[in-house]
Formats: structure tokens, C-alpha cells, sequence
């Protein structure tokens, strides 16, 4: 079965966004270290797996940035990998694809990943994607975590874990800071321990 990876940035408070899905603490350090660090994680993957906002997101900024003007070398090989990369949304409402190489699932949250998980290639790994990655957590789905930690708090703001779950008994499996200040810690699971009440998501 293939591996789940979710990448997500995250305050050293545990927020992957402010409450109004601001990402200002996190745009602060986008600076060519830290897009070679994603640009060398991508490459470790065939399938990227976005939620339905963060799709909307990224299909509306990276396909157009190749054409801008003054734009980094980084920035401009990370468009080409995204772009060329094959991408799968989880979305129920989504039906207009503007992305290359995008496909759509519909339906049962579960189902439909465990049918990914199942298919050919190699490992996937989830963007962002805030609520996916929540519902995901919830399934049991999500094998490993790549958190990019941020030297930042936040007074409040949205983050993966309900405080109804109960989460232990994961393996630090990667653990290193980069130079733009950041510490990247890989997560594995070892055991599932999440409540199989999904019926909020």
C-alpha cells in the first residue's frame, strides 16, 4: 500500500493557519531555501493530493506564474513540478478542472483514499489542505507527518487535531532545522488511536 504523507507548515503552537485562514507567519519565510527543502520533497513523490480550497488556490496562481516576469529560478522549477505533477482532489462540489493532470475523487472520504492508497505508485503526499487532512486524521488514513515547525505563535487559529482525539505513540523519524530558521520534523505512526466518530467532518 502506498504511504500518506501530510506536509504541512505549522506554528510552534500547533496552528496551521489564523483563524480567518491567514497564512502571513508562514509567507515570511518563503525564501529559496525553503522552496529547494519542497522542491527536494516533491521529488519523493508521484501523486499530490489537495483539498478543494487549496486547489482553488493553487490552480489560480501556479499554471500562470511560468509567463511572469522577474520571477525566482526556485519559484519557476516548483511551478514546472506542480504543474507537471499528477494531482487528485477531494472535493464532492468541484467539477471544472483547470489544472493539467488533475482528477477529481467524489464520494466516501475513506473509500475513495483507501482506493489511491491501493492503486500503483509511489508515495502520496497532501499540501496544506488544512480539513482533509483533519477528516484524514480521523480515518487512520495518514501514515506519516512532515511538519515544517515556524518559530511562531499564534493567539488562536485552525489546526489538524480535534481536541476530542487522542493521538500517541508516533516515531520521530526525521528531525532538522533549516538555515531560514525553520525545524522539520517527520512524524510516523506506529498505532492507530484516533476516535472513529467522524460524523462533524
Amino acid at each position: 500500500m502506498r504511504k500518506l504523507v501530510a506536509y504541512l507548515n505549522i506554528t510552534n503552537n500547533g496552528f496551521v493557519a489564523a483563524s480567518d485562514g491567514n497564512l502571513d507567519w508562514h509567507l515570511r519565510y518563503w525564501n529559496s531555501d525553503l522552496l529547494e527543502h519542497l522542491i527536494d520533497r516533491l521529488a519523493r513523490t508521484d501523486t499530490i493530493l489537495l483539498g478543494k480550497n487549496t486547489y482553488v488556490a493553487f490552480s489560480a496562481y501556479w499554471p500562470v506564474l511560468t509567463s511572469k516576469l522577474n520571477v525566482s529560478k526556485e519559484d519557476l522549477l516548483l511551478a514546472e513540478i506542480l504543474n507537471a505533477a499528477k494531482k487528485v482532489v477531494k472535493s464532492n462540489t468541484l467539477s471544472e478542472n483547470n489544472w493539467f493532470n488533475t482528477s477529481f475523487l467524489y464520494g466516501d472520504l475513506q473509500e475513495e483514499i483507501l482506493k489511491l492508497k491501493n492503486s500503483e505508485g509511489e508515495e502520496i503526499i497532501i499540501l496544506g489542505s488544512s480539513s482533509l487532512v483533519s477528516g484524514l486524521n480521523r480515518l487512520d488514513l495518514i501514515d506519516c507527518y512532515d511538519f515544517l515547525i515556524h518559530p511562531v505563535a499564534i493567539e488562536s487559529g485552525i489546526t489538524i487535531f480535534n481536541p476530542q482525539d487522542k493521538l500517541e505513540n508516533f516515531e520521530m523519524s526525521g528531525f532538522k532545522q533549516l538555515s531560514v530558521g525553520l525545524i522539520n520534523a517527520n512524524l510516523t505512526r506506529k498505532a492507530t488511536s484516533w476516535s472513529k466518530d467522524i460524523k462533524n467532518f
